[in-house]
């Protein structure tokens, strides 16, 4: 990546720390999220609580599966604390800790996330 990219990555990247931090949340930058995003494409700013503790430890894929409409993954740390994303053609709903915070988005590629290689329009640290 050159210099202008980089600087370009991490602008970018405090915003999004600043724009979550306004709302007295918590974003993590640079979280592992079990599998590789496929760069997706812009979605809607999620509705909703989607701010949560930073994962301890990382995150790994710990669930994942098909619901009648699409389809869910979940993260976990080293808590046991866990991440889902639960995704239809219309957008996902982004939970944490089975409900403790819960938000919504649009933007999804569904394909993408559903066949593991994509991601969803959930906020990080969310699958």
């Amino acid at each position: 990546m050159s210099t202008t990219g980089r600087s370009v990555a991490r602008a970018a990247a405090v915003l999004a720390v600043l724009s979550v931090a306004s709302c007295g949340g918590k974003a993590v930058v640079d979280g592992q999220n079990g599998h590789g995003g496929g760069g997706g494409t812009g979605g809607s700013v999620p509705t909703g609580i989607c701010a949560t503790p930073e994962p301890y430890g990382g995150t790994i894929l710990c669930a994942s599966g098909s619901t009648p409409t699409g389809c869910y993954e979940t993260l976990c740390d080293a808590t046991n604390a866990a991440w889902r994303a639960t995704c239809t053609a219309t957008g996902c709903f982004c939970s944490y800790n089975d409900g403790q915070q819960n938000c919504s988005c649009t933007g999804v590629v569904l394909a993408e996330f559903c066949s593991g290689y994509g991601s969803s329009c959930c906020p990080d640290p969310f699958p």
